[in-house]
């Protein structure tokens, strides 16, 4: 049996060569006018007597989980966003002046709402995903990565962290940027109470 592996795998590595081979005389046959690489008889590299364990395997190649996800929430009077390694969105209507990482209220979803193939996707090291929040016409994004420790059970606040932490509260660690990061102008619209915000919580892959 180890000569059908060998063989397998230097009939791979010839197939490749091969694609790639007749790609070249495919651009030099439309160029001068000469035989296609279909129209020219491919010979057998089979020994007498074998049969390839790869006839009538199919190989499928699974796409990368790609979720996104939208919803809403509100500004406040005492949105600061002063805070320098987390970001905030919480469902309560309340803000007091300690809550500097906050950048948003009355958010219609806390990380329990999120969509299973969501949560899916962020339970993994390897996930980058951007949150991207969005107000008269102004947006900011911050991209972080999941974490296999993630819960996903608080059922009011969701936490970007730019440190590799994880509670019941975090939504990404590692995260590029943090409250402070937005812009001042955008700050100000935030701290308009009847201003809806747009959220986006995107997966990159």
């Amino acid at each position: 049996m180890l000569w059908k592996e060998e063989f397998t795998w230097n009939l791979l590595e010839s197939l490749n060569h091969r694609s790639r081979v007749e790609q070249t005389l495919r651009n030099q046959a439309l160029n001068h006018s000469l035989p296609l690489p279909d129209q020219i008889r491919r010979p057998n590299l089979s020994p007498p007597g074998w049969s390839s364990p790869l006839r009538g395997i199919r190989i499928i190649t699974a796409p990368p989980i790609r979720s996104a996800f939208t919803f809403h929430a509100y500004g406040h009077p005492r949105v600061s966003a002063t805070h320098s390694t987390t970001l905030e969105i919480t469902a309560d209507d309340s803000l007091t002046s300690r809550g500097d990482c906050i950048v948003a209220v009355r958010a219609t979803c806390g990380l329990r709402d999120l969509p299973p193939k969501l949560k899916e996707a962020l339970s993994n090291e390897n996930t980058r995903a951007m949150l991207t929040i969005r107000a008269q016409g102004q947006s900011f994004q911050v991209i972080g990565r999941g974490s296999r420790a993630l819960t996903f059970e608080h059922p009011r606040e969701m936490v970007l962290r730019k440190s590799g932490f994880v509670s019941d509260r975090t939504l990404l660690v590692n995260s590029d940027k943090a409250a402070r990061d937005i812009p001042r102008g955008l700050i100000r619209i935030l701290q308009k109470p009847e201003e809806k915000v747009a959220i986006e919580i995107r997966v990159m892959g």
